[in-house]
């Protein structure tokens, strides 16, 4: 799940770094997001 999070285009992540780094700010306003399409359930 995490991996399908971090490549997500909507989620700013610096890939440039090992490992990739996300702020603190642009992943909580992502989680707070709704993001159906991530979900397995159907």
């Amino acid at each position: 799940m995490v991996r399908k999070i971090f490549k997500d285009p909507k989620l700013p992540v610096q890939r440039y770094t090992t490992p990739f780094k996300v702020t603190r700010q642009a992943i909580n306003n992502y989680i707070n997001e709704k993001h159906d399409y991530l979900s397995e359930r159907n």
